[in-house]
């Protein structure tokens, strides 16, 4: 890859490029701020404007998952769903809820569970300001954490030469993906084991994360 026609297409398409940015923190919030950090740590995007950008988006994509679950439980299949599996209803209230905050902070770093977690709270309509609260310094935890994982292998790629990696990027962005995604994967399993070591699940045994 072209290092000067990219710093071109960045520059002439800022506004595109932080859309592109923002929209990726509601589907992959790890991987879009780790990769965006380290474009801003090379100067192509602002190292004081992605911060406040990471954090908007993904507290917007938590409200948004939250709304959607309380609206989901308001529905014929809301009402539905908890007749049918009452059971895991109240293991829910029983070991999600009420554990709420830690909940809320270790599934920040695992993919699919961290939509799940907002949904969740609000299909059990968790008090709205507690759910806000508790996201505003998850997601404040999680904001440092990725910052210095970004910075560090932005400054990596500088003492390797972007250059040098810019002709091999496909190759890094897969090296990226396969580290985050996996261990998000671990974390899930280390997660679940947490649940099962606490006798957290249901009576049947069943996970419902799995």
């Amino acid at each position: 890859m072209d290092t000067e026609a990219f710093k071109l297409f960045v520059g002439g398409h800022e506004a595109l490029m932080y859309l592109v940015i923002f929209l990726g923190f509601f589907i992959e919030a790890d991987i879009t701020f780790i990769l965006a950090t380290i474009l801003a740590n090379q100067g192509y995007l602002s190292v004081s404007t992605l911060p406040a950008l990471a954090f908007l988006g993904v507290m917007m994509s938590d409200a948004l998952w939250y709304f959607l679950g309380r609206k989901s439980n308001e529905t014929g299949f809301g009402a539905w769903f908890t007749k049918h599996f009452d059971r895991y209803h109240h293991w829910l209230n029983r070991n999600f809820i009420a554990r709420y905050t830690r909940v809320a902070f270790f599934t920040r770093y695992i993919y699919y569970i961290s939509r799940l977690t907002p949904f969740l709270a609000g299909w059990h309509r968790l008090n709205l300001k507690r759910f806000f609260t508790v996201h505003l310094l998850a997601n404040l935890v999680w904001l440092v954490v990725m910052s210095v994982i970004g910075h560090s292998v932005g400054f990596a790629i500088t003492a390797i030469g972007t250059k040098r990696v810019l002709r091999r990027v496909e190759y890094f962005l897969i090296g990226i993906a396969v580290v985050f995604l996996g261990g998000e994967y671990f974390l899930e399993k280390f997660f679940v084991k947490r649940l099962k070591n606490g006798n957290g699940l249901p009576p049947n045994g069943n996970n419902p994360y799995a």
